[in-house]
């Protein structure tokens, strides 16, 4: 009628407790790769974040410096023999050069071009375009930014 129920040896169990932890050990392996990579990815925009930040800095440092000369305090007039006449869609005559090694700067540069052209009428002056580009680098990533500025001395 009732049969006795045998108790399973532990002898007759052996094996299954390796079988799960090979398998949590790998699950777990996964998981750390995994967690590995995503911190790594992270780092890398971070460091992409800062290091175009600095670009823009230096390209904006770049326009500004190239501006105090365009522009001389107490001036009247532009000095406008720093700028080359338009010939082209965008300036092609580099004007300043800039290798920047303050904080903040260090291992970056600032390149502006820089063109000019007399308004027609009815507007009276220069018109002056500038195009600053800014880069940093660190070990073999170079981050770039570009920006591009209108001034005139004139009026509209």
């Amino acid at each position: 009628m009732f049969r006795k129920q045998r108790r399973q040896s532990p002898y007759l169990q052996r094996g299954a407790a390796l079988a799960v932890a090979v398998f949590i050990i790998v699950v777990m392996s996964l998981i750390g790769m995994a967690m590995v990579r995503i911190l790594g990815d992270a780092t890398s925009a971070t460091v992409g974040e800062v290091l175009g930040a600095r670009a823009q800095t230096a390209a904006r440092s770049g326009a500004e410096a190239l501006l105090v000369d365009l522009f001389p305090l107490n001036s009247a007039n532009a000095n406008g023999t720093i700028c080359p006449v338009r010939t082209a869609n965008v300036p092609t005559t580099i004007v300043v050069q800039n290798n920047y090694s303050v904080d903040g700067l260090a291992n970056c540069s600032a390149t502006v071009y820089c063109d000019q052209a007399e308004l027609s009428a009815p507007y009276s002056g220069i018109h002056f375009r500038i195009l600053a580009q800014g880069s940093c680098g660190t070990g073999d990533m170079t981050y770039s930014k570009e920006i591009m500025l209108e001034a005139s001395d004139g009026v509209y």
